[in-house]
């Protein structure tokens, strides 16, 4: 049926796809994580959020527990994900 064009060359075909393929051993830093502070924030944000929505719906109590339970379990779940991360590095 129909002859599909040949497909072009780009520079990320031979790019080493795992470090241990460099030729030249070279090996990229780690990504960075969040802060401490970053990961307080961004539970921070979590948790208004949260209690803002439920506070508007006319829930304050549950909105306010429930926005800083949100916010401390948004903190622990980033916490515990740079920890894996850094486990699995070494």
């Amino acid at each position: 049926m129909g002859v599909e064009p040949p497909r072009r060359e780009t520079p990320w075909d031979h790019a080493p796809q795992d470090r241990r393929d460099d030729p030249q051993g070279r090996q990229e830093p780690p990504p960075r994580g969040l802060s401490t502070r970053g990961k307080i924030v961004a539970g921070v944000v979590v948790g208004a959020f949260y209690a803002a929505s439920m506070t508007i719906s006319g829930h304050l109590l549950p909105g306010l527990v429930g926005g800083a339970l949100g916010g401390v379990v948004c903190f622990l779940v980033l916490r515990e994900v740079e920890a894996q991360r850094a486990r699995r590095r070494s």
